[in-house]
């Protein structure tokens, strides 16, 4: 198959430029039909000009942007350079005279009254002879433009007859499809119900949001980006990629050329919103690899950039840091370190957070849900990897005066589950290792005590890792497992059109690890080019009120106790009889 992005990564840089506009679509009302419309005076027709989004063309004639979805159905999902779209408005046109000043051109005046050449010229036919001069006045139009009320959906398209305010999902609908069926955007179904973040699933019970709804999700959105911040935006976001893609052997590091490739497929996204981008990409060479990077930081070639992402070891993590604190830029480290570098500058953000520093969340989380429940620890003395957070948990629980139980693997393991077993409360089993053989082990006894005896209601809490052990699926599910992690990849339609973009990308599935790279690399660019575009360069104040759906990454910003920023997002994940629900409990 043929690969829509090469990724041969050159040595020195990538450098290419992201067009504002985006690629071209099916426009959502004929020219025919516009130009109808124009003529009934209660609509213009606007021809989007370079650099130009919906969100612009919406402001500049003060109209909801839903209104204006309403009209240009495609222009939800892109518009592109000399479409016409359909603007609910009344155009009001009143003259007045203008004294032209000195250096003043027909060009600069037309551009003040927003305006074109050809009208002013049309309007002063003198122009064009005796040209134009400083104090003698000229006519030029100002035009108003009043709101419709309620605007119609041209005929060319079609109108949702329902007004039914929830909705029994039936097998193979989706979002677009019940947008469509509806006449809503999938922003106002996804708004309506926040149990979307989780994706569609056969009889979930919707709320549609009736035409005509003063709050949606585009309007959030709206009042989001017209926030009053000190934030200076940025027109182009110049973000530079550094990694190391080459491993210590130096043999090409296919993580990180996989993270590289979620990310091209998010700038590609971008792009199709509106964004408009400058990507560097570095090759750091190995990653023990320190001298590429040195002589990097030496030249002027990345002095403009607002935010890098990248850095392959802690010795590459601590120069980047470093040199991100003496130019003021966003540095963004996407993999687990142990670097100082959060020490170093407030202006780092570490993506991949180390388990061991979320475990006090996850403690609070835990005793909040299952306080009234009969906890079983499982120790294992040989199988313990989770014994700092166990303990922690058990402190935690002994403050609350909430009683735990434990248990010690060996001879009489069996039993000394039975015994702790309560047949008058949920029990939630614990084993002290994320490991395959300990969650059979715990899996199997669970088994055993509801074969002796089925009034046993039995649940197990773990860990991260028991994501990865697909084939023990159904017996989760059969005993209700919950388990936290900051990654995981739900099985819904945003996961599958991900995988069929990085299928026809690039002409192969994504490895099997845990995270998967080409979707953290699709999450991080997403989520930091969103948040310089929203906020400016420095939307540390702003980086978690961001509306944002990830694939696999849970993001929460907390400032560390010395400087820069960790990631402790995190996701709880239930595995029941319905199925596999990941629920963010970051905030």
């Amino acid at each position: 198959m043929k690969s829509r992005f090469k990724t041969t990564i050159l040595i020195l840089s990538i450098c290419f430029a992201i067009p504002f506009m985006t690629v071209a679509c099916k426009a959502g009302v004929s020219v025919a039909n516009a130009s109808t419309l124009a003529n009934d005076n209660k609509y213009v027709v606007h021809k989007v000009a370079q650099g130009e989004t919906s969100y612009s063309i919406a402001k500049k004639y003060d109209v909801d942007l839903k209104d204006l979805y309403k009209l240009n159905p495609s222009a939800e999902q892109s518009i592109h350079l000399g479409q016409e779209l359909v603007i609910p408005v009344i155009k009001k046109v009143e003259y007045k005279s203008h004294k032209p000043k000195k250096s003043e051109t027909v060009y600069s005046i037309s551009k003040e009254y927003d305006t074109t050449v050809e009208e002013i010229l049309n309007l002063n036919p003198k122009l064009g002879t005796d040209g134009l001069k400083e104090g003698k006045s000229i006519k030029v139009p100002v035009v108003s433009y009043q709101k419709v009320k309620n605007p119609a959906k041209p005929s060319t398209t079609t109108a949702g007859a329902s007004k039914a305010t929830t909705h029994r999902v039936k097998p193979k609908e989706t979002l677009y499809s019940l947008s469509k069926e509806y006449n809503v955007t999938i922003d106002e179904l996804v708004a309506a119900n926040p149990q979307l973040s989780e994706g569609l699933k056969t009889d979930m019970i919707i709320n549609i949001p009736q035409a005509g709804n003063n709050t949606t999700a585009t309007e959030i959105a709206q009042a989001i980006t017209k926030e009053k911040t000190n934030n200076k935006k940025e027109s182009v976001i110049k973000l530079g990629v550094m990694l190391s893609f080459l491993d210590k052997s130096g043999n090409p590091n296919q993580r990180y050329v996989e993270y590289y490739e979620g990310m091209l497929l998010a700038i590609d996204e971008l792009k199709k919103k509106g964004h408009s981008l400058e990507v560097y990409t570095f090759d750091l060479g190995a990653e023990d690899n320190t001298k590429k990077l040195k002589d990097l930081l030496s030249t002027s070639d990345i002095a403009d950039l607002h935010i890098i992402i990248g850095g392959s070891s802690n010795e590459q993590i601590g120069l980047l840091a470093n040199y991100a604190n003496e130019k003021d830029l966003k540095y963004i480290i996407p993999f687990p370190a142990k670097s100082d570098a959060l020490a170093l500058n407030s202006n780092v953000y570490q993506v991949s957070t180390s388990h061991s520093i979320l475990y006090p969340k996850i403690v609070d989380l835990f005793v909040d849900t299952y306080s009234s429940d009969n906890i079983i620890l499982i120790n294992d003395k040989s199988n313990n990897e989770k014994s700092d957070l166990l303990n922690l948990l058990k402190a935690k629980c002994k403050q609350k005066n909430i009683a735990v139980k434990e248990v010690q693997t060996g001879t009489n393991f069996d039993t000394s589950v039975r015994q702790a077993l309560s047949n008058s409360k949920r029990n939630i089993l614990i084993p002290s290792s994320s490991s395959y053989s300990m969650l059979t082990r715990a899996l199997a006894v669970a088994k055993a005590a509801n074969l002796q005896d089925a009034m046993y209601d039995i649940s197990l809490f773990g860990y991260p890792d028991w994501q990865a052990y697909k084939q023990l699926y159904a017996d989760m599910q059969r005993f209700n497992t919950s388990i936290y992690s900051s990654f995981f990849v739900p099985n819904n339609d945003k996961t599958k059109q991900f995988d069929s973009k990085y299928m026809n990308a690039y002409g192969k599935e994504m490895m099997n690890t845990f995270p998967k790279y080409a979707m953290l690399g699709y999450d991080t660019g997403i989520f930091f080019v969103t948040a310089i575009s929203r906020y400016g360069k420095d939307f540390e104040d702003n980086v978690n009120k961001m509306w944002f759906i990830p694939i696999q990454t849970a993001f929460h910003f907390v400032k560390n106790k010395n400087n820069g920023y960790m990631n402790d997002g995190l996701y709880i994940v239930n595995f029941n009889s319905l199925g596999v629900e990941r629920t963010d409990k970051s905030k």
